[in-house]
């Protein structure tokens, strides 16, 4: 219900019976606190003098604006997926149906694979040559963007090596991707940070860069993390994490 501007009034004019429902009653259950129905309750406009009731969100929510930038939500804050592993049977972690009220991503993978595995990211189920400037030294091997698989083909990813993981397991490893104007025109530069730690009394830390680009101009809209069939066993390690976050 639209709120009705009172309009000034004089020594001897009337006042009706009309002119009452529409300028108290109605203007009084068009705003605070006739629009509640619960407790919890938040009023927003959703125009010029017109005013509606925002539902309380869930636990741990916060309040954000939509994504065409006109009315308030509620959201999960910056988390948008969040995998942990409780065995070590899955060999991919995917996050699809990636929101794009974001304008950066990031990725946070803790204590992910053993010390004789390699890792590979991938977008958008893209396997073709559209990855770029991916190379990376990393303790004496070479960080490549493409592997050939058991069947004698070549894939092509957006980061791959032995990067994530950890040795003598409780020393977890860590790494954290951006990827930069996810949902644009441009190509999507990507930058890894890697940690882990070696060694049985934890002695040695390593802390490695790299950079890629996707060349592809189509907005990310889904992210995989995955062992190759070229390795055996295909596992993951359980207490695995994998988080995603919009920023």
């Amino acid at each position: 219900m639209a709120y009705s501007p009172v309009p000034t009034v004089t020594t001897g004019d009337t006042w009706s019976a009309a002119n009452h429902n529409t300028y108290i009653r109605d203007n009084f259950a068009a705003g605070v606190p006739d629009i509640f129905t619960a407790a919890g309750d938040l009023p927003y406009a959703t125009a010029a003098n017109a005013a509606a009731a925002l539902a309380i969100g869930a636990a741990g929510q916060v309040l954000k604006v939509n994504a065409s930038g006109t009315l308030p939500e509620w959201s999960s804050g910056n988390l948008i997926d969040k995998q942990i592993l409780v065995g070590s049977s899955t060999d991919t972690i995917e996050f699809s149906s990636i929101p794009q009220n974001h304008d950066h991503l990031k990725i946070i993978m803790d204590y992910v694979a053993s010390d004789t595995i390699e890792l590979y990211v991938n977008i958008n189920n893209d396997f073709g040559d559209n990855y770029t400037k991916s190379s990376l030294t990393f303790n004496n091997n070479t960080w490549s963007k493409s592997y050939t698989d058991t069947g004698a083909t070549t894939y092509y990813t957006l980061f791959s090596g032995q990067l994530w993981y950890y040795n003598y397991g409780s020393f977890p490893g860590h790494a954290e991707i951006d990827i930069y104007n996810y949902t644009s025109s441009f190509y999507k530069y990507a930058r890894i940070d890697s940690r882990r730690v070696t060694g049985s009394s934890g002695a040695n830390v390593y802390q490695e860069f790299g950079e890629a680009f996707w060349k592809v101009t189509d907005p990310i809209t889904s992210i995989q993390i995955y062992i190759p069939n070229a390795y055996s066993p295909r596992t993951l390690s359980a207490n695995s994490k994998f988080m995603l976050y919009g920023y």
